[in-house]
C-alpha cells in the first residue's frame, strides 16, 4: 500500500488526466466532498462522477504549473490530513485559486473539502506593503528570516511586527 502523500499525488495526477476510474480507486466507499462556500455536500463516488460528467462546458482543469507535471504548487500535510493549493481553469477560461483539504482513512481518500477563490485586485491601501507575487515575476523572492525584515514597497523592507499567533509552524501577521 502506498503512503498517504503518494495516494494524494496519484489522485491529483488522475484528476489532471480526467481519469475518473483512477480517481475512484483512491476514494473510500463512503467518500464525501464538501464545498463550504455553496453549502454543497456530495456523498459517494456515483454522485461525484455525475457532477464531473455533467459539468457545463466540460471539467475544470488544474493549471498551477507551466510544465507538464499535474501536481499543484503546494501540498502540505502528514498522516491522514493534507492540504493542496493550486489553480484551476474553468471551461469559460476563468482561472481561480483552489484549496483542498484532504482526509484519508486506511490508505483511501475519505473526505475532500474544497474552497475556491476568484482573483481580485488588491486594494490601493496595501500597496506600500507589497512585493511582486510569483505570478508577477520570473522567480520567487528570497525568503526573509523572522526578526529581520519583510518587503515593504517593492525593493524596500520594513521591520517585522511580532506575530499574533503561531499554528503548526506557520506565522500569521495582523
Amino acid at each position: 500500500m502506498a503512503d498517504n502523500r503518494t495516494t494524494v499525488e496519484q489522485f491529483l495526477r488522475a484528476m489532471a488526466a480526467n481519469d475518473i476510474e483512477a480517481q475512484e480507486r483512491l476514494l473510500s466507499d463512503d467518500f464525501v466532498e464538501e464545498y463550504p462556500q455553496s453549502g454543497e455536500r456530495i456523498r459517494g463516488k456515483d454522485n461525484r462522477r455525475a457532477i464531473i460528467e455533467n459539468y457545463p462546458g466540460g471539467t475544470p482543469r488544474e493549471t498551477s504549473r507551466a510544465n507538464s507535471d499535474p501536481i499543484p504548487d503546494v501540498i502540505i500535510g502528514a498522516g491522514d490530513r493534507f492540504a493542496v493549493a493550486g489553480q484551476i481553469t474553468y471551461p469559460n477560461g476563468e482561472t481561480w485559486h483552489a484549496v483542498s483539504l484532504i482526509e484519508l482513512r486506511d490508505g483511501k481518500i475519505s473526505k475532500i473539502t474544497d474552497y475556491f477563490g476568484a482573483p481580485f485586485e488588491a486594494p490601493a491601501w496595501r500597496g506600500s506593503y507589497l512585493f511582486p507575487s510569483r505570478t508577477q515575476q520570473s522567480s520567487p523572492p528570497a525568503p526573509k528570516i523572522l526578526g529581520t525584515s519583510v518587503p515593504g514597497k517593492i525593493g524596500q523592507g520594513r521591520d517585522l511586527k511580532t506575530p499574533t499567533r503561531k499554528r503548526q509552524g506557520l506565522l500569521f501577521f495582523p
